[in-house]
């Protein structure tokens, strides 16, 4: 004679299993953090853009990655002209700039070769002023235009010898040292 449990008997003890299995989990450390997980909502909001904007309209921060494949962060001023910029470059340096409007006025990066260095910008035609770099090496400069004319250099080498050249505005050498 076959004997078959009765659905009541059956409920009671899936009831019970339920209980028992979800006792035991709570005992098991990597099962209570995945319950944990799981039971959060996470919200995702993805675009290759983000800007925000005053209430006349005019953004003050931009978020984005331009089709170059940079990504940066520009915040800009009440009047929505471009002020800071943070990023990568679309070879993965970082950058770091300040604008007068959309004219770069200095900048500090650093490249996959080592070299880290500061720019500051200025005069009539927004040309590089002043170059300061940074080797791995250990040596590093200090170079001086005028209207894109390297007017001067002050430097040291690895071997920890300094240098100082001048030219005038045409490119000719007028006193170094040593």
């Amino acid at each position: 004679m076959k004997r078959f449990a009765s659905p009541l008997s059956l409920f009671v003890a899936a009831i019970l299993g339920g209980l028992v299995s979800q006792g035991i989990s709570r005992w098991i450390p990597e099962a209570q953090a995945q319950d944990e997980r799981d039971s959060k909502e996470f919200k995702v909001v993805r675009a290759e853009k983000f800007e925000l904007m005053d209430s006349r309209g005019r953004n003050r921060l931009v978020l984005g990655m331009p089709a170059d494949g940079s990504v940066g962060l520009i915040l800009a001023n009440k009047e929505g002209k471009r002020k800071i910029w943070l990023g990568l470059s679309k070879d993965d340096d970082p950058a770091f700039g300040f604008f007068d409007g959309e004219q770069p006025r200095m900048a500090i990066g650093a490249g996959k070769d080592g070299l880290a260095g500061l720019t500051l910008v200025g005069g009539p035609n927004n040309q590089t002023m002043v170059e300061v770099g940074v080797r791995p090496d250990g040596s590093g400069s200090t170079t001086f235009y005028q209207k894109s004319q390297e007017l001067g250099t002050i430097g040291v080498g690895a071997r920890g010898i300094a240098g100082i050249v001048f030219s005038d505005s045409k490119g000719r050498l007028l006193w170094k040292a040593p």
